[in-house]
């Protein structure tokens, strides 16, 4: 008798809202449901899932190129960092091979070559230095050898100047016109007594 009451009761005022109660469908459904089941069932058994992205149902080639597009990142990532290593996008981008030069014996270590830049003034770049006369005696004066360099160190070409009258310890100006486009430094070749 109490289970009655309490069925009574739960279906009262509990209905539809218990889970595991069982759901009447119309009789059209059920019907349909069951037809559906039995044509899967005899008719299409063999078939496999039709997702194009289930991995099953890929050719080779598309796994391999799923692969490709999945590891582009890390190959992307690793060929910049050889590339910065090897400083292979420098190289690339100097048009001739840049000019290195190391410290320029003089021919004579009384003459040395203390200030060198190229301004421009006008027009024209000018290469202009300071020579200084490191012995005891005044000198007849200098031939000084100069490379100029653009930005980059790339060679452009050379120019040559002559100072005449280098006191004892004392210094002498020079001021070479530099007709190449993109000048930038100037580098000192060689320095030979007169």
């Amino acid at each position: 008798m109490r289970k009655r009451l309490r069925d009574l009761f739960e279906a009262v005022f509990f209905a539809g809202l218990q889970p595991d109660a069982p759901v009447q469908l119309p009789w059209r459904v059920r019907l349909a449901n069951r037809l559906e089941y039995w044509i899967n069932r005899l008719l299409l058994r063999n078939l496999r899932p039709v997702d194009p992205f289930y991995l099953t149902n890929q050719s080779g080639w598309k796994k391999v190129r799923g692969a490709i597009l999945v590891s582009m990142p890390l190959i992307l990532v690793v060929l910049a960092v050889v590339a910065v290593t090897f400083n292979i996008p420098g190289r690339w981008l100097s048009s001739t091979e840049s000019a290195n030069y190391g410290p320029i014996a003089s021919a004579t270590p009384e003459l040395e070559v203390v200030a060198i830049e190229v301004r421009r003034e006008g027009s024209t770049p000018h290469v202009v230095g300071l020579v200084r006369n490191n012995s005891e005696r005044p000198s007849r004066g200098a031939a000084i050898s100069l490379n100029v360099t653009n930005a980059r160190g790339s060679l452009l070409g050379s120019v040559s100047a002559v100072v005449h009258n280098i006191p004892a310890h004392g210094t002498a100006s020079f001021r070479v016109p530099a007709a190449f486009e993109g000048a930038a430094m100037a580098l000192v070749r060689d320095t030979r007594p007169l």
